[in-house]
């Protein structure tokens, strides 16, 4: 039962990972790439976050941290981008 629990553990983290992929991905593109493609990313980016917090949501004693540290992982994605506030 340890072996489910500890894969749960690990979906959240999982697509969190993958939206870091794609939004990074997105962000590094030259404008004209970006723009033809952008939408469709960032609905994926967002798609994956929602259904990372919705597992994160599983876990009710670790949610608060979970989504933290979800936050903070996008932040540096954004932030190594330079496509942070303006």
């Amino acid at each position: 039962m340890a072996d489910v629990a500890d894969g749960r553990a690990q979906i959240p983290q999982s697509l969190v990972e993958a939206a870091c992929v794609v939004l990074r991905d997105t962000l590094e593109r030259s404008n004209d790439a970006r723009n033809a493609t952008a939408a469709l990313d960032l609905l994926a980016v967002d798609a994956l976050i929602t259904y990372a917090a919705e597992a994160a949501a599983e876990d009710c004693e670790h949610f608060a941290a979970l989504t933290d540290d979800m936050i903070a992982r996008l932040s540096v994605v954004a932030g190594d981008s330079g496509a942070g506030p303006r």
